[in-house]
């Protein structure tokens, strides 16, 4: 019989893509047929909406839009952690911040398991948040479908090659950008800019800052009171999935810019999806290829990303960023 690893990832586009290739690089190891669950994810949906699977050389099978009957059966195996077994259709689960974890409302066990060992329970369950430096590996996994990328390249492709872009999350997790804003017009007083945001007073900022007739959108986000776009998982099937559409719009976009600016939320933290666009504004071959219509060139994304692997570290690579970034707004100048 199959031994199963059930992955429900949490949160953004980022922490989604992190969580899936956690959990598949564990299912290779010890030979788990993964199931793929998204519905709980910002996306709302099954990864199969927007993705299909491409050969990478990995002898496990995954399945990207698990339905009842399979979740069904799984439910009838032995599970870990034990207390999910006979529940994995039925339970709920809520953040448990002061342990920084994903539980089940009833119990409060960590939906989740320990990643370093072999396990004997037939399904493996596992559901949380985190963002880190794996996405770009889940990406070459991973092909657009083609309504996908070509609304992408659609709607960016009579974008100036030459602009400048700049991502703000300022809806949950609030960002003082004003400085930046401020050096960026200081320092590219001409250059077309292009803003993205989950925040529609951002974009109303930017024009004032820079000029209405320099500031370029790929999207406008919905004005949803300060909650995060990846958290209205109860819109209907045709909203959610132009939020999906345009998040990966966004993403492309500034990841095809010139130059691409963000800085710290006031947490300290960077986004998730700030991250994943500086990573693939950082590796234009990758991002071409994702974008591509050749397959052969879909298919040459996995070893891309095996070659960035021996490169200097990403993490590496990020904290330089913000150095860099640092020096440039450590002295914010009034905007003209």
């Amino acid at each position: 019989m199959s031994k199963f690893l059930l992955c429900r990832p949490i949160g953004g586009l980022n922490d989604t893509l992190n969580q899936i290739e956690l959990c598949w690089r564990y299912a290779e190891a010890f030979h788990r047929y993964l199931l793929i669950d998204t519905r709980k994810s910002g996306f709302g949906v099954h990864l199969s909406t927007y993705f299909r699977t491409i050969g990478t050389g990995s002898s496990i099978d995954v399945d990207t839009a698990p339905d009842e009957e399979i979740l069904r059966r799984v439910n009838l195996l032995e599970c870990s952690p034990p207390e999910m077994s006979g529940r994995l259709v039925t339970y709920t689960s809520v953040a448990d911040h002061d342990r920084r974890v994903f539980v089940d409302t009833d119990s409060r066990t960590p939906l989740t398991f320990n990643f370093r060992h072999d396990h004997s329970a037939q399904v493996l369950l596992h559901e949380q948040a985190g963002s880190g430096n794996l996405s770009l590996d889940a990406l070459a996994r991973l092909r657009l479908h083609d309504r996908v990328r070509s609304e992408i390249r659609s709607r960016i492709g009579d974008f100036p090659p030459d602009r400048i872009a700049v991502h703000v999350r300022n809806t949950d997790i609030k960002t003082n950008y004003d400085p930046l804003f401020a050096r960026l017009a200081a320092k590219y007083p001409t250059d077309p800019i292009l803003v993205c945001t989950d925040d529609t007073s951002v974009l109303r900022r930017a024009k004032d800052v820079f000029g209405d007739a320099r500031v370029i959108t790929s999207s406008i986000p919905p004005d949803l009171s300060g909650r995060p776009l990846h958290h209205e998982l109860t819109l209907a099937p045709e909203n959610r999935d132009t939020l999906n559409i345009d998040m990966f719009t966004d993403l492309f976009a500034l990841a095809t810019s010139r130059h691409l600016f963000f800085t710290a939320t006031k947490t300290g933290k960077i986004s998730g999806f700030s991250q994943l666009a500086w990573h693939l504004h950082n590796n234009a071959s990758f991002c071409h290829a994702v974008l591509s219509d050749s397959d052969k060139e879909a298919a040459n994304q996995f070893e891309r990303v095996s070659e960035l692997r021996r490169t200097l570290p990403s993490s590496v690579r990020l904290a330089r960023y913000r150095n860099k970034l640092k020096s440039l707004v450590s002295s914010p100048r009034t905007s003209r």
